[in-house]
């Protein structure tokens, strides 16, 4: 528990889509609610923030200040560079969340100035404050978002069975209008997610524990965002990955090629090239 309670607060995250933001909001309310006199600052490090646009009315009087694109998250190489150009220029915050578990990217934001840094990377390895021992991951990003808060607060911020949205009179009508009669919906949202969102079907990567030693190890929890080139886990000891490609997607390696992570490409979605065909002797 933070004995003196924060006069400035900075959370990162790598950035926010609509589905994002309606997750994250109890973990937002919940921050002004530990935090009701705080400074709190809302940095999408790589790239935008719905709470900046679309959803800026939810977070109105939550976050005081959202920073977009602030250059932290993008590569590995902005280590090698000072923050005295970016956004976060001469400036310290007394309580840093970070919200994800990439470990470079946390490297990388524990080059801001701060008091305390709770971030959940490598098993909180550079965290100022460390849960108990035997702490587990929740499987839920929202469950995985209040366990940082408490963390840093001190304080229990349970899990809420709903979600109440404060809409405006106006978007209230134009929903009686166009749904359906019902206390129930499905709703569905192509391309909410961002461009890649309105493919048709995405890549699925499957992680197949072996036989005998069942050695695998996965780095990410649900709903995490991962680009083309970052680790993901490990497999031990004869365990495999089946990587599935949606139609049309044709791979740029042949059966029994020996591949190597992080650098064999095995299929480039915007690639028309016909699919490989050969032995390997």
């Amino acid at each position: 528990m933070i004995s003196k309670p924060p006069s400035t607060v900075l959370v990162y995250v790598g950035f926010d889509r609509i589905g994002d933001g309606l997750l994250k909001l109890p973990f937002v309310r919940g921050l002004r609610q530990a935090f009701p006199d705080a400074h709190i600052t809302w940095l999408a490090g790589r790239e935008t923030s719905v709470y900046a646009s679309i959803m800026a009315e939810f977070a109105h009087g939550l976050i005081d200040e959202i920073i977009e694109e602030g250059g932290i998250g993008v590569s590995p190489g902005e280590m090698l560079k000072g923050l005295s150009n970016g956004p976060l220029a001469a400036r310290r915050f007394d309580l840093v969340i970070d919200t994800q578990r990439i470990f470079w990217t946390s490297l990388s934001l524990w080059r801001v100035p701060h008091g305390t840094l709770i971030s959940p990377a490598a098993r909180f390895l550079l965290s100022s404050r460390k849960p108990a021992k035997g702490y587990k991951f929740p499987k839920t990003m929202q469950r995985q978002l209040l366990d940082l808060l408490e963390l840093a607060s001190g304080r229990d911020f349970p899990s809420p069975e709903t979600l109440d949205l404060d809409l405006k009179p106006e978007d209230r009508d134009a929903a009686a209008r166009l749904l359906p009669d019902g206390p129930d919906y499905v709703g569905f949202a192509p391309g909410s997610g961002g461009p890649d969102g309105f493919e048709p079907a995405d890549v699925a990567v499957v992680q197949i524990a072996g036989l005998v030693a069942r050695r695998i190890e996965c780095h990410l929890t649900e709903g995490q965002d991962v680009r083309a080139g970052e680790r993901i886990g490990i497999i031990r000891f004869g365990s495999r990955v089946d990587v599935y490609l949606p139609p049309g997607c044709n791979p740029l390696v042949v059966a029994g090629q020996q591949s190597v992570a992080g650098e064999t490409v095995l299929a480039d979605r915007g690639s028309k090239e016909p699919e490989r065909r050969g032995e390997i002797r």
